[in-house]
């Protein structure tokens, strides 16, 4: 989802969004050419279990949308 919303430029995506993009991208990069994605998924699934892609999006935002319930 991320290359194909980076090949939709010009047109830009919300500010939340590209801050995922960005923190993906730290790790993860784009598919330029075919290579063995096991390593990427495996990264990126990692990015998302530790909460680092979600903190991305709402350090972009006024208010969290999704409170975390105790």
């Amino acid at each position: 989802a991320a290359q194909g919303i980076t090949l939709r430029a010009p047109h830009a995506t919300s500010a939340p969004l590209a801050a995922v993009i960005a923190a993906l991208r730290e790790q993860v990069p784009s598919l330029g050419t075919d290579r063995y994605m096991a390593g990427d998924l495996a990264k990126a699934a990692a990015l998302v279990e530790a909460d680092a892609l979600p903190a991305a999006a709402r350090a972009q935002l006024p208010t969290d949308p999704f409170p975390r319930l105790a």
